[in-house]
């Protein structure tokens, strides 16, 4: 997995600003010899221009994380507020479907989304994710450092403070 393309991935699962996408850019621009055209581009432009581009003009494409890598990048934020368990209910029904319910983050998300859409109980399903989710973000964090274990210090800070 290229840095350039995680990089990216992480900037469309809104986890990283546009801004530090260019600061991380500016970096690898400075630590590297002889950068390529695509980091220049991001550089000078930003994540969103650059992935509007064609791919003759840009030739990177994000990482597709996987489901248990965005569980896991998303499940922290989750507990800050009701608007913030809705909006990660909402994700992880229209997410989960297809998942394998093996991995204990995929069957609790087919069970909230029992709760959340068959049921339409959206105060039992917020009230499972309060109770059930603590449990595993250890997990979740472990996987998000090792997802990011190459980027630069700052660049995990950022993704840490999410966290």
């Amino acid at each position: 997995m290229s840095s350039i393309s995680l990089i990216l991935a992480l900037w469309q699962a809104d986890v990283l600003s546009s801004e530090v996408v260019t600061s991380w850019a500016d970096h690898e621009i400075s630590e590297t010899e002889t950068p390529s055209f695509e980091l220049i581009q991001l550089s000078l432009h930003g994540p969103q221009v650059c992935l509007e581009q064609t791919a003759e003009n840009f030739a990177v494409i994000p990482t597709e994380l996987s489901y248990l890598d965005l569980f896991s990048i998303h499940a922290e934020e989750a507990l800050d507020s009701l608007q913030q368990s809705t909006k990660f209910l909402e994700w992880v029904c229209h997410h989960c479907i297809g998942e394998d319910v093996r991995f204990p983050e995929v069957a609790f998300s087919y069970h909230l989304d029992n709760l959340y859409r068959d049921c339409d109980n959206v105060s039992e399903a917020v009230k499972l994710l309060e109770e059930e989710l603590p449990n595993l973000l250890e997990d979740c964090r472990s996987r998000v450092m090792k997802l990011i274990s190459d980027l630069p210090n700052f660049v995990r800070k950022e993704v840490q403070s999410r966290q």
